[in-house]
């Protein structure tokens, strides 16, 4: 008989392998359709709105005016509803760079405990 605790650390294994088992063959032209069926399954999967914006992001453009690059619509959501949902997860980092490299704000919750004075 499993633990209540052990079943929620396997469920959440699941739902990583069947977010990137959804996105395992992406469509050509639609990078992001597979993602979104992998967020409909389960809207609480930081792994899916991360896998979103990898398959979106290929997809970015740069304006010739300006040189700025031009993120293709919901990539920059989906990495930070990604970061919403794990601030300090496995690519929090990676994400925050990309997000940081579109010259958007980086925008998290997460606030590191003070020091324990002694």
């Amino acid at each position: 008989m499993m633990r209540r605790k052990d079943q929620s650390r396997r469920c959440g294994r699941v739902s990583e392998k069947r977010s990137r088992h959804l996105l395992s063959g992406a469509q050509p032209g639609c990078p992001g359709c597979r993602a979104d069926k992998a967020i409909q399954a389960d809207p609480t999967s930081a792994i899916a709105y991360y896998l979103k914006g990898n398959g979106l992001i290929a997809n970015t453009t740069v304006d010739p005016k300006t040189q700025k690059m031009i993120p293709p619509p919901g990539c920059l959501e989906a990495y930070q509803k990604y970061l919403d949902l794990a601030p300090t997860g496995l690519y929090a980092s990676e994400v925050k760079a990309i997000l940081a490299s579109f010259a958007q704000k980086v925008d998290t919750t997460y606030k590191a405990p003070k020091p324990a004075k002694k």
